[in-house]
């Protein structure tokens, strides 16, 4: 697929072609790119980096990040935080 230099409006506009759900990490992405254009649906794990040492705290998000997979619609993101633990 080479998309690991690609941009993240392309990475997206790939992505939708062949996806129905994009996972990221990238807080960024909500600001920069317009979700709602998307043919696909957006969740946002906030972690510290992508790092694996950064994301392997976050574990005990997994049933909260599979309900997000599962609920998100085209053209709506959900953002699934630490805060959700509590």
């Amino acid at each position: 697929m080479r998309w690991a230099s690609a941009s993240d409006q392309t990475l997206l506009q790939r992505a939708q072609d062949d996806f129905d759900v994009f996972v990221a990490v990238d807080r960024g992405i909500l600001h920069q790119q317009n979700i709602s254009e998307l043919r696909l649906g957006v969740v946002l794990l906030v972690a510290r980096s992508n790092a694996l040492a950064a994301l392997m705290p976050l574990m005990p998000l997994i049933p909260q990040l599979a309900a997000a997979i599962d609920s998100v619609r085209e053209g709506q993101a959900i953002v699934v935080t630490a805060s959700a633990l509590a």
